[in-house]
């Protein structure tokens, strides 16, 4: 009986100790796992990929600071813009336009002037072809302005282009007038206030309509309706230019070597636009701004597809140091004279900047001779497809023009 009150005791003495001892063990474990959570709770279960994405990823800045477009500025409406200011007119819409001044202003440049243009390596219109584009029957000197254009890239005034401002491997030459159309949809010649995007866009559309199929040297004339107004640059015509000239990126285009369209505007120079652009008649005016203008685009027809203030290809011929516009015309803005064609015919042309003579001129000094234009042909050049697509067909007849 004693035997087993003592192993009775013994075994709950075990029973205590075991029950001890287990105490022990999960205490000890408890702690172990509280201090587990006390680090996981600054780096969690994952925490070692998550630290890999935290090295990996970019914090996204306060602000995004955008590039801003370098602008031009007109300092008045009677200057061009100048090199390097600013205005709300980005570098890429940039089309260089003839300024318009009043008649009193007309003054030469005396020789020995510090004018020098350089060129820049851009492209240069070796054989120009003209196709002229008028908005509207009522576009005046239609079949006058034709003949001109085909004596005058053909003239003295491109022997001196030719002579002065070729380059090794791009040699200027004569040109020649491919063709002229009437666009009558009324959609486009009823506005009398149209822009140079307007411009553009109905280029454009004429390439992707076929109508035009340019080239390398095509040169597209757009001339304006009386009393119509294109604005250009915040500027509008009449009041502020008498022309100019523009480019478009074609490349998307994919029309082989042809990686711009150049094209010039040309407002009626009748009316309101009268007495700004030259001292002879209407079409003496318009005559010497169609020669300002088509030397320009000859000499530097890309000029306002470079984008930033650096003048760098495709920009040409350009002075980057004149403050009155840096082109060929610029320099000599309204300043005349006549060549004389085979028959007789006088045309009123505006001198270009010689580099050579340092002065004005609108032919070789030491040449006097006259085109070879002949004024007795018919020139009749049109397509059913554009009279199918509203333009009208015309034939050219031939006037001796712009005598004085």
């Amino acid at each position: 009986m004693l035997a087993r009150r003592i192993a009775a005791t013994l075994f709950l003495l075990a029973c205590v100790a075991l029950a001890l001892c287990n105490k022990q063990v999960i205490g000890k474990a408890i702690s172990e796992h509280e201090q587990k959570d006390a680090v996981g709770s600054a780096f969690p279960l994952d925490s070692q990929l998550e630290r890999r994405h935290k090295t990996k990823r970019r914090k996204r800045p306060a602000k995004f600071k955008r590039p801003i477009k370098k602008t031009r500025k007109h300092k008045s409406a009677s200057q061009k813009p100048t090199l390097g200011a600013t205005t709300d007119v980005p570098y890429s819409d940039r089309n260089i336009a003839r300024i318009r001044k009043s008649r009193s202003s007309f003054s030469s440049i005396s020789t020995g002037s510090s004018y020098y243009l350089q060129y820049f390596g851009g492209p240069l219109l070796t054989s120009v072809q003209v196709t002229n584009i008028f908005l509207g029957r009522n576009v005046t000197y239609q079949s006058e302005t034709n003949i001109f254009i085909k004596f005058l890239v053909r003239s003295p005034l491109f022997d001196l282009v030719s002579a002065e401002y070729s380059v090794p491997g791009m040699t200027i030459g004569y040109g020649s007038f491919v063709t002229s159309f009437v666009e009558t949809k009324n959609s486009i010649v009823n506005k009398m206030k149209v822009t140079d995007e307007m411009v553009q866009t109905y280029l454009l559309g004429l390439i992707k309509s076929r109508i035009i199929s340019p080239n390398p040297n095509s040169a597209y004339s757009v001339y304006l309706q009386p009393g119509v107004v294109v604005t250009q640059q915040g500027l509008n015509s009449c009041s502020d230019f008498c022309g100019y000239h523009g480019t478009i990126d074609i490349k998307k285009l994919g029309i082989l070597k042809t990686p711009y369209l150049y094209y010039v505007v040309y407002p009626d120079q009748s009316g309101t636009c009268f007495g700004g652009c030259g001292i002879g008649n209407p079409f003496q005016n318009l005559c010497s701004v169609i020669s300002h203008e088509l030397t320009e685009v000859v000499t530097d027809g890309a000029i306002n597809v470079v984008l930033g203030a650096d003048i760098v290809a495709p920009m040409a011929w350009y002075d980057p140091n004149s403050d009155v516009g840096g082109e060929i015309g610029d320099m000599c803005n309204t300043q005349e004279g006549q060549l004389t064609d085979s028959s007789g015919a006088k045309w009123t042309v505006q001198k270009i900047w010689s580099n050579r003579y340092k002065q004005c001129l609108f032919q070789n000094p030491r040449t006097t001779t006259t085109s070879t234009l002949t004024t007795t042909t018919t020139v009749t050049k049109s397509s059913s497809l554009l009279v199918a697509l509203g333009a009208k067909k015309t034939t050219t007849s031939v006037k001796k023009g712009n005598r004085k």
